[in-house]
Parts: C-alpha cells; sequence; structure tokens
C-alpha cells in the first residue's frame, strides 16, 4: 500500500512540469562557443587584460594596461582545457545567473563574463560579486592564459580601411 501511494505522490508531482513543457534546460555542452573573462581596472595599478576561450581548443589573451605583454596573443591549448571550463559552467548553470551582481566596493577590479552561445551573447558583470563558482572559473582561466610566453603567438592588429 505504501509503495502504490508513493507513486501516485511521485507522478502528481513530476505530471506538471512535463506536461507544460516549460522545464528550463540549461545549455548544453555544444551550444557554449566561447567564453571571455574580462579583468577591469582599478583606481590603482591592477592588471587589465582578457581571456577567452574557444570550445575548439584555443586561449586568446589581450592584455590592455599593467601587465607585462601588451597586446593580444594565442594559443592551442587543447579542446581538453577548453571544455572542462566549458562544463564547469554547464554544471553551475551559469545561464541562470543575473546579468549584473551590485559592486560594494567601488575601486576594486572587477570580473566580467561574456558567454557566447550560438544564437546569443550572455554578460555577467561584477561576477567577483556573484557566486563563489563565478570568481573560481575566473581564476582557472586566468591559470590557462595569464601572462603569456614565448609558446604564444602575437596576433597582428587588423588596419581597417
Amino acid at each position: 500500500m505504501k509503495k502504490i501511494i508513493l507513486a501516485i505522490l511521485a507522478t502528481i508531482t513530476l505530471a506538471p512540469a512535463f506536461a507544460t513543457g516549460k522545464v528550463k534546460k540549461s545549455a548544453s555542452n555544444s551550444s557554449i562557443l566561447s567564453v571571455t573573462v574580462q579583468r577591469t581596472a582599478c583606481y590603482g595599478k591592477c592588471p587589465e587584460y582578457t581571456i577567452k576561450i574557444d570550445a575548439n581548443g584555443y586561449a586568446t589573451y589581450t592584455g590592455t594596461r599593467n601587465m607585462k605583454m601588451l597586446g593580444t596573443y594565442k594559443k592551442k591549448i587543447g579542446t581538453t582545457k577548453t571544455m572542462a571550463i566549458i562544463n564547469q559552467l554547464i554544471a553551475y548553470k551559469v545561464d541562470t545567473c543575473r546579468k549584473i551582481y551590485d559592486n560594494r566596493i567601488p575601486d576594486l577590479p572587477g570580473i566580467q563574463y561574456f558567454i557566447q552561445y550560438k544564437d546569443s551573447v550572455q554578460k555577467i558583470y561584477s561576477a567577483e560579486w556573484g557566486p563563489q563558482y563565478l570568481k573560481d572559473i575566473a581564476t582557472d582561466m586566468d591559470n590557462l592564459g595569464r601572462n603569456p610566453n614565448k609558446t604564444w603567438t602575437k596576433v597582428k592588429k587588423q588596419v581597417k580601411k
């Protein structure tokens, strides 16, 4: 008798979610094309740079200010490393994050996220005030791309005509 009651309760609980078809799906592995983390300036000498990883295994570093190497550099880091970060974003359901988190101390450097999907870009501003996993993933990306060395290839600037 207890099993029948449990089965009925489970059916009643789950049926509305499947009947409406409005179950929110998070991003699938193949839907995230790239992830960019931008470290912003502060009122002092904070490093300002951007790291972008593509699902195809490339990383792009752009040093803007207060970095040893300024400019844009590119390197193949492998799909294993890039997909590990993309899979973290999916596991934490980053597509449900807020667009902006309130910055309580304006002098601190910021973390911005730009997540490129097949048909849209998700922007997360002031991520350092958001969930801890956003800061952790930004640190993982820093470890992949910050301070490029001789194994990185400098990207030449495109001259606009």
